[in-house]
């Protein structure tokens, strides 16, 4: 006979991944995650990614969770604020020193 789950159970569960899976979704948000959307796996992936907590499969989903997990524990993914002050800070380099003598700096 199959495990019955209560209703309870099932909406933690369902509370549980979707935290676990925030910081992957964030990472993809901000284009910091790639995929080869000519492999033959990524169609099934993208519809599993895109039905995420209304579907009954979401193994892939977990799976990928784990990643941006582990991830986080590596490195923390830069917000927009930080990137825009990087691309500002760049930008401001690169027009300091156009004309300059690498030498004397004038």
């Amino acid at each position: 006979m199959g495990r019955v789950v209560s209703q309870h159970h099932a909406d933690g569960a369902a509370e549980e991944q979707a935290a676990r899976a925030a910081n992957i979704r964030a990472r993809v948000r901000g284009k910091g995650v790639c995929f080869d959307r000519d492999a033959s796996w990524f169609p099934e992936f993208e519809e599993e990614l895109l039905q995420f907590d209304r579907a009954t499969h979401d193994d892939q989903v977990d799976a990928f969770a784990h990643i941006g997990m582990g991830l986080a524990n590596m490195t923390t993914p830069l917000t927009t604020e930080e990137e825009e002050e990087i691309e500002l800070e760049t930008a401001r380099r690169e027009s300091m020193s156009f004309g300059r003598s690498s030498v004397t700096g004038y």
